[in-house]
């Protein structure tokens, strides 16, 4: 059983593997945690100079990792979470990023190739009662796996221009006030509730910090003027993506509050 410690500068939830949790211990979403909260601290560490000291991408790539390229959200072996066949698309599009941040070109490539392998699906063959699902699609957030390869990702810029185009129309689609609901099989509306924009921000940055193209700062701008108000939503904050941060990563829901003020200064200067 992993214990939380609350890293006193920045009340960071990290358990005894040295990996991002909920409050109470939970690590089922991890490996996402882990990418999520390195993009920010890259971003913090280029646009103001402030480094946050707190390294999550080590541990991630050393834990979270059950063989060469496939990927778990954590790695307590008496939980779900350690199921490789429960690795969502969210979880894995993170580990791109810790791969990005650890400059670990061959485990960025063991990854790519067991995706490839996976015909472009993610992991998560099975769900939490060990029933078959299908796997979650990755095709249309291949400008993630291109953006994180490293150097050579400038190589690959024509090739982002049809990615982040793509982008752009799924950006249109998710500014709608609906969403797909998994439990119901069908659409509902959206509701103040609903601030689910982890890997969003997450892609976001990472398309700001490396090969920016006109279509991710289209994408960028689409989400940043009709992204829908949330519970999180303070008079004070210029974009609707801070208070859904905010909203997400509340106390009060086992989650770190500080991975909201992490990304704050990206969505209140670019996403306003």
């Amino acid at each position: 059983m992993t214990l939380i410690k609350h890293h006193r500068s920045f009340r960071h939830h990290i358990d005894d593997y040295g990996l991002p949790v909920q409050s109470d211990g939970d690590g089922g979403d991890t490996l996402q945690k882990a990418g999520l909260w390195t993009i920010g601290r890259a971003f913090r560490a280029k646009c103001d100079r402030q480094r946050y000291v707190w390294l999550v991408d080590r541990p991630a790539l050393h834990y979270c990792q059950a063989g060469a390229g496939l990927w778990r959200r954590h790695p307590a072996k008496d939980k779900f979470w350690s199921n490789t066949k429960l690795t969502t698309r969210d979880q894995l599009l993170n580990a791109f990023v810790i791969c990005w941040s650890t400059k670990e070109r061959l485990v960025w490539l063991a990854t790519l190739l067991r995706l490839l392998l996976r015909i472009g699906f993610a992991q998560n063959t099975r769900s939490t009662d060990g029933s078959f699902r299908v796997p979650d699609p990755i095709h249309l957030w291949l400008d993630i796996p291109i953006r994180t390869m490293g150097p050579a990702s400038y190589l690959f810029w024509p090739l982002l221009l049809v990615t982040d185009l793509i982008w752009v129309l799924q950006e249109i689609i998710e500014v709608l006030p609906l969403k797909w609901t998994h439990e119901t099989k069908r659409f509902g509306k959206k509701t103040p509730d609903d601030a689910d924009v982890d890997n969003a921000v997450m892609r976001f940055i990472l398309a700001y910090l490396v090969c920016p193209t006109p279509f991710s700062w289209l994408a960028r701008k689409i989400r940043s003027r009709w992204q829908h108000k949330t519970l999180g939503q303070k008079p004070w904050m210029r974009s609707n993506l801070t208070g859904a941060l905010h909203w997400k990563h509340r106390a009060e829901s086992n989650a770190d509050p500080m991975m909201a003020e992490l990304l704050e200064p990206f969505t209140e200067e670019y996403m306003a």
